[in-house]
């Protein structure tokens, strides 16, 4: 994300999302408050090819240390290995020292495959990230 992140650059997310979903280049939900059904966050699945595709996500500070990120991704992984046979990969990053989202990807299923330099550039500079995946066969237990 954007570091600050704009009024501006949640209007572009908003468009983005729409413009995605109407050409099939990402599947975007809201996550809502379990108990009002407000919207607190988002998860995306950007597709990508039809074998590897992208989640990202993100969750309003007070909404945090609940599970509900960790729950929402594996949940939203797992939906698009059933919906989507062709599927075989879905990649998740992180900044290297954010290290809340790695708890939340390890928790979500997915493995950590290592440091990749320079790959993020959405700040404006080249980032670190730390890459996580989740293939088809890691959840060979629960048939999906």
């Amino acid at each position: 994300m954007p570091r600050p992140y704009t009024l501006e650059d949640a209007r572009g997310f908003i468009a983005h999302a729409a413009e995605g979903i109407n050409d099939g280049t990402l599947i975007g939900m809201a996550i809502a408050d379990p108990e009002q059904g407000r919207a607190i966050g988002s998860i995306t699945l950007h597709t990508g090819s039809q074998w590897h595709w992208h989640i990202g996500y993100w969750l309003a500070p007070q909404w945090r240390n609940q599970g509900i990120t960790s729950a929402a991704v594996g949940t939203f992984a797992r939906w698009a290995f059933e919906a989507y046979r062709d599927l075989i990969r879905i990649s998740l990053f992180t900044l290297p020292d954010n290290t809340a989202s790695q708890r939340v990807a390890e928790h979500a299923g997915f493995t950590r495959e290592g440091l990749l330099r320079q790959w993020n550039h959405t700040a404006g500079f080249p980032e670190d990230v730390v890459m996580f995946s989740l293939v088809r066969e890691d959840l060979a237990s629960t048939d999906v």
